[in-house]
Parts: C-alpha cells; structure tokens; sequence
C-alpha cells in the first residue's frame, strides 16, 4: 500500500466523523440552553467548553489536524474570554495535537518504508516495521485493520519466499485489495461504479507479474486509461529467462496505473453527484419545493470539498457551477416568497373590505330597524319603549342626525307628559281635600260626643311610637326593666366590678360598653374608683334604676357627670357631652285642629255617619 493510498484511508470516515460531532456540538447546545447565561463572558466561556469539548473529540477519533485548526480558532475568537482552567487545558490538548501530529509524520516516514521494503521483496524488514507502527496508539482502527492484512500477506510471503513468482506477485494483489478496500471505505457508490474495472486490471496484473519476461514499456500520457495505455505502449519481448527482480518496474507501473484509475473514479463520481445535484435543484425548484434543492446542492457541496484534493482544476469549475445554481435556487425562492406574500396581502385585503361591507349592511339594517320601532312606538304613545330604541341605535350609529333630533325631542315629550300627569294629580288631590274639608266643616247644633273606645285609640298611638324602636332596642329596654337584686353591692366596690354585677344581674347578659378613655381623660373616674354605694336598699329593683344610682355615685364630686343611652341594643356608658342625644319622633294627628271634630252618636258609636243632625 503507498504512502498516498494511506494517507487517504484515514479521510474514509470524515464525513460520518463530521456529522457525529456535529449532533454533540448541537447536544451539548441543546442541554446547556435551559440554563441560558448571564452576562456576555459566560456565555463566551460556554461557547468555549463547548469547542473544547469538540477538540477533545476530534483527538480521540485520530483527527489531530481538524483538531488543531478548532483549536486555533478558539483561542483566537474566545481567548480573552477564557477562564484559567480552560487556557489550562486548551495548553494541555495543544501539546497533545503536536506530539500526535509529529507521531503521525513518523508513521507516514515508516509507511514509506515498508512501501519500498515490500517492492524490494524485502518482509522482514516490511514486517519489523509494520510491528512498530501497529502499536502506535497515534494509528486510528482502520488503519490498524490495513496494517493488520498487510501482516498477513507479508507473513504469507515469508512463508512462501521460495517461488520467485509469489514473491513478485504480492505486491501486485495487495494493490488491487487495498485499492478496492480504499474505494468502498470512502466512496460506495465510485466503489461499485468502478468494480468492473477492478475485475478487469486484476487479471492483467497478475500475468504481468507472474510470467518471466523482460518488459520495455513507454507510458503513454497520464490522464488517460488504463485501456488506452496498453494499446498504445510499444512492447518488446524476450525468451529467454529472467530474475525474478526484473518484474518489479512492470509491476510498480502497474499500481500506478490502478491508483489513477481510482482516482478517476472518484473524479467521476464526485461529477455524477454534482450533475445529479444539480438536476434534483432543478425538479425542486419547479415544483417550488426550495428546502428541496438546498439539500441536494449542500449535499454536492459536501462530496465536492471531500474530493477536492483529487479534482485538481475542475474543483473550481464544479464549485462555480453548484453556487451559481444555488444563488439562482435563492432568487427564485426570494421571489416566489415575495409573490406569495403580495397574493397574501392581497386576499387579506380582499377579506377586510368584504368585512366591511358586510358590517356596514348590517349597520346600516340594524339602524333601519330600530328607527322603524321607535316610531311605531311613539306612534303608540309608548315614549320610553322608543326612547330605548333611538338609544340602541345611537350605540351603532353614534352621528345618526334623524336620531340624534328624534332622541331629542322624546327626552321634552317624555318631560311634558310626566308634568301633566302630576299636575292632573295635583288638581285631583286638591279637589278630593276640597270635598273632604267641605264636608267636614258643616256645622252642627248638639254637643260633641267621643266614641267610647277612646282609651283603645290613644293606647294604639302609645303603640305606634314603641313600633318606631328596633328590635335590639326593645330587647335591651326590656332587660333594663326588669327586677334584680344588687344588694352584692359595696361602697368598696369598683366601678369596673359594679358594672360587672350590673351586667350579669339579668339573663341573658345585659350588653353594657364602657368609653373608658372617655370617662378617665374627662371625668378623671378609673376602673379602680370605688362607687361609695351600698346595695342593702337595692334588693328589688328595676335595672335601670340600678344603673343610674351607680352612676350618680361615682361621678358625685367629678368633673364631668356620667349618662347612658341605649343604642343598636347597647347600653353604652360615657360623659354626658360624650354621648349622642336621643331623639324620638313623635307623631301628631292634627287633624281635629284643622277641621271641626266628628260628632258621635253616644250610644252606637256614630253609626248614623258623620255630618248628620239628632232631630
């Protein structure tokens, strides 16, 4: 295998390889974007562990000049960014990328040795060194599996180093094996598009190596097939023997010619995917499907770059012809987005206008109709139930001119009628109290009799001002009446303690609120403040009376004089100045003062009517 061939083995994983880093970055990524940074500097150094991360990633899968370009990149966008710990290890995997890569120079020295060893028929050396560099941990797993058959068929050629023809016959297999093994690792499709040309240089290697000649061979000019060469190269051959060394020129152009041949391939599949690509853009584009043709022009993209060292000249041309299509997949897309956005707008626009159209028939239906109700109403007399509708069709048509007036004019009418009616109740009242007055002041010769229920009437007067008190009110006077026995009494006894026995004197409990603040700021009287009255004389009576005696006793001599008023149900003790003034309304008929008292017929009450004479 040659030092090229080897060197391009180790690029048979970098897409997939790109791809799998690619899907950590944007793991990583999508983890860390619940905790979102704060501040600029952290989401750098974040950014920074990231690329870190991916360099660390790169050097594991034996990828050591990716890493350093990574490496390189990341000192230079988010170096004054970098914590200690991270300059610390970007140091630590810079020094690791260099050893690697100085190790893997040496590797591809040895690998061109062993190269010249196995040309030479030279195994055992070819093997002492296939032994040193396959336990290199700087040698990746599918470099390990090519120096691993490449043991097997240098040990196989040891064994058989007798047969001059199997010795010159390795090298020749080994090339079309590890030709065919380079082609299906990195390309599958140029592997299968050139399997028939394997085929066909297998055999005519294998007799160029195996049969004893001696071979003048003039090449024919590189670019062209391998087909081509053998037609055009002038050939002499010899009978008589040769050493088995003379097949070695015959058979290191024969591998020369494989690896063009391979390289052709891959020239040719990379133009199979650009055309393809290129084509697919095309169909996408027609059916508007741009995300379509994007994909299939960055796939292109994608094998381009991974052919490029190969394509030479034509890499520029293909790359020309893939970015052209993609500015013109671009303006397209531009274009149709724009068009889709004006038929957007305008079918919008089309729908707000029919919107409002339909809102202003419907306005201009719903002022129609409720103008309609408000004159059948008013035709009706029914002035408010129109003044309603005059009012709902304002809430649509606020500037209505008709309605505006018509409102107008319902509001004085409304106004007039209200008026009228009062004042015909007004004359009907006053010729009702005319007739009422008028009858009332005949006069009459005997004297005045009462009826004789009058003590019933006056008590039913009593009864009606008792009515106008709340209930609380009654229960708290009823309490107040009441009989108790307050001999518990002492002229030691406190005033808070008398008031105590007061309040549990009756059942249930009187509610009496003391304004202590009141009656110690104004009447200089404390909780403390003995009463000076004895309850020996207050055995049986009522709790009213009780109270005021207590009250009077405490505030003999003070500043201020102490009251009570019942109040809500609440008995409520303070100063006098303090408390509310009752007020009571009180009821007068003065009837009998504005017109001349009825007549009773002594004996049935007056059944004979008023207004009428004894004869």
């Amino acid at each position: 295998m040659s030092t090229q061939s080897f060197i391009w083995v180790r690029r048979a994983g970098t897409l997939a390889l790109l791809f799998a880093v690619l899907a950590f970055v944007w793991t990583s990524g999508t983890i860390r974007a619940a905790d979102a940074p704060s501040s600029e500097q952290e989401a750098k150094q974040q950014k920074a562990d990231s690329s870190l991360k991916v360099v660390e990633e790169w050097i594991k899968r034996g990828m050591y000049t990716k890493a350093q370009g990574d490496l390189a990149e990341l000192e230079q966008a988010y170096g004054s960014f970098l914590t200690d710990t991270q300059k610390q290890k970007a140091k630590e995997l810079a020094q690791q990328i260099q050893t690697a890569l100085a190790e893997r120079e040496k590797i591809v020295e040895i690998r061109k040795q062993i190269d010249q060893y196995i040309a030479e028929g030279n195994y055992t050396e070819a093997k002492k060194l296939l032994l040193q560099i396959q336990a290199s941990p700087y040698v990746n797993d599918v470099e390990k599996s090519i120096i691993t058959a490449d043991l097997n068929k240098v040990n196989a050629s040891l064994s058989q180093q007798t047969p001059a023809s199997n010795s010159a016959q390795q090298p020749a297999a080994a090339a079309v094996d590890v030709v065919e093994a380079e082609v299906k690792a990195e390309q599958p499709a140029a592997a299968e598009a050139g399997e028939a040309k394997v085929q066909e240089v297998a055999p005519i290697l294998a007799e160029a190596v195996t049969t004893p000649v001696t071979v003048e061979v003039v090449e024919a000019p590189a670019q062209q097939p391998l087909a081509v060469q053998n037609e055009t190269a002038a050939t002499v051959v010899t009978a008589q023997a040769a050493p088995a060394q003379a097949v070695t020129p015959a058979q290191q152009n024969s591998y020369l010619q494989e690896v063009i041949r391979k390289q052709e391939v891959q020239r040719s599949y990379t133009r199979a995917v650009v055309a393809d690509a290129l084509n697919k853009a095309d169909q996408a584009k027609a059916k508007q499907d741009f995300s379509a043709a994007r994909t299939a022009l960055r796939n292109a993209f994608s094998t381009l770059e991974h052919n490029r060292l190969l394509l030479g000249d034509e890499y520029g041309e293909l790359k020309k012809k893939l970015t052209e299509k993609e500015e013109v997949v671009a303006a397209d897309e531009k274009t149709y987005n724009e068009q889709q956005a004006k038929i957007k707008q305008e079918q919008a626009d089309q729908i707000t206008t029919k919107i409002r159209q339909d809102l202003d028939i419907q306005r201009a239906k719903a002022v129609s109709d409720y103008m309609e109700r408000a004159l059948a109403f008013e035709a009706e007399e029914r002035y408010e139930e129109a003044l309603g509708q005059l009012e709902q069709l304002l809430a649509v048509d606020p500037h209505n001119r008709e309605a505006l007036i018509k409102k107008k004019t319902l509001e004085n009418t409304i106004r007039w009628v209200e008026q009228l009616r009062i004042k015909h109740e007004a004359e009907k009242e006053e010729m009702q109290l005319i007739l009422e007055t008028s009858g009332k002041s005949t006069p009459f010769s005997k004297e005045i009799n009462y009826p004789r229920n009058w003590k019933e009437i006056s008590k039913r007067r009593e009864q009606l001002l008792q009515e106008q008190m709340s209930p609380a009110d009654v229960a708290a006077n009823k309490l107040l009446d009441q009989l108790v026995n307050l001999s518990a009494l002492t002229p030691e006894t406190t005033f808070e303690e008398a008031i105590n026995i007061l309040r549990d004197s009756v059942q249930p409990q009187l509610s009496i609120a003391v304004m202590w603040k009141d009656i110690t700021e104004n009447a200089f009287i404390e909780k403390t403040t003995p009463i000076t009255l004895s309850g020996e004389g207050l055995v049986s009576v009522p709790l009213r009376v009780g109270l005021e005696r207590v009250l009077q006793a405490v505030s003999a001599g003070g500043m201020a004089e102490l009251g009570y008023v019942v109040q809500y149900g609440i008995v409520t003790i303070a100063t006098v100045d303090y408390l509310p003034k009752p007020f009571i309304n009180v009821v007068y008929d003065v009837a009998e003062l504005l017109s001349p008292p009825a007549d009773y017929d002594e004996y049935n009450g007056g059944i004979q009517g008023v207004g009428q004479s004894n004869n």
